[in-house]
């Protein structure tokens, strides 16, 4: 139903908040003493990131990799079964698609800013860029995409999500047709 895929897209812990966060972590916007590098050791990967570990994510299955591909695969759930819906609801059911559609190209921006190389027009085609899922079968194997790839769907998305997103959301945690031509 659209309630079903509406809540996917309303779980906020997924769909808004396991953005990866090493990029920053692992700048150098900011300085941290030795002892306040100490007082994170609850938290290894980010010691790890902070200090340039080989392996920064200390195994955590729970990783940024993991979480951002985890916000795609209900993205996809949502694409895969939106159009079965029967409903005479077709704004609330465009502007879920849309929802769908924002997250994922998210998804696979924030993805190809830490795990991916940077954008060279002349270079695009033959870079690496990420891998680009785009169903939900989890069974399914997974081939890096170029550069070039990696922005044509995220660019793709965006501007289908903005031709259904609503201008003002009902909650401000939903993305909208400002934030889609923002992203």
């Amino acid at each position: 139903t659209l309630t079903d895929l509406q809540a996917l897209m309303d779980n906020s812990a997924y769909m808004n908040g396991g953005w990866p966060s090493a990029g920053e972590i692992a700048a150098d916007n900011y300085a941290v003493t030795s002892e306040a590098w100490h007082s994170f050791s609850y938290d290894i990967t980010s010691q790890n990131l902070y200090i340039w570990e080989d392996n920064v994510f200390n195994d955590n299955v729970q990783n940024e990799w993991f979480l951002a591909y985890q916000a795609v695969f209900y993205a996809n759930t949502v694409l895969e079964n939106i159009d079965a819906v029967q409903t005479d609801d077709a704004v609330q059911k465009n502007n879920i698609k849309g929802e769908a559609l924002f997250y994922r190209a998210q998804a696979f921006y924030e993805l190809a800013q830490i795990f991916a190389g940077v954008y060279h027009k002349e270079t695009a085609s033959t870079d690496l860029g990420i891998q680009l899922r785009l169903i939900s079968a989890i069974n399914q194997t997974s081939t890096r995409s170029s550069a070039e790839q990696t922005y044509q769907q995220i660019i793709a998305d965006l501007q289908e999500a903005s031709t259904l997103l609503a201008l003002n959301p009902l909650y401000k945690t939903r993305p909208s047709k400002p934030a889609a031509y923002g992203m």
